[in-house]
C-alpha cells in the first residue's frame, strides 16, 4: 500500500476486489523504513 504521496491506496481497491473475484493470489508485504511502519494499512490489505 502506497503511503504518503496520496490519500488513495495502491493498488486500487477495485483492482484488489477484481483479483479476489478471479481467485488471483495477492502477496502482502512491507517496504518499511521504521519498525512502526511495518503494519501500516495491513488491515486494509487483509480485506482482500
Amino acid at each position: 500500500m502506497l503511503r504518503g504521496a496520496t490519500d488513495d491506496v495502491y493498488p486500487s481497491p477495485w483492482l484488489l476486489e477484481e483479483a479476489k473475484q478471479r481467485n488471483i493470489p495477492i502477496q502482502i508485504n512491507a517496504d518499511a523504513h521504521a519498525p512502526h511502519h511495518l503494519v501500516y494499512t495491513m488491515n486494509i490489505a487483509k480485506r482482500f
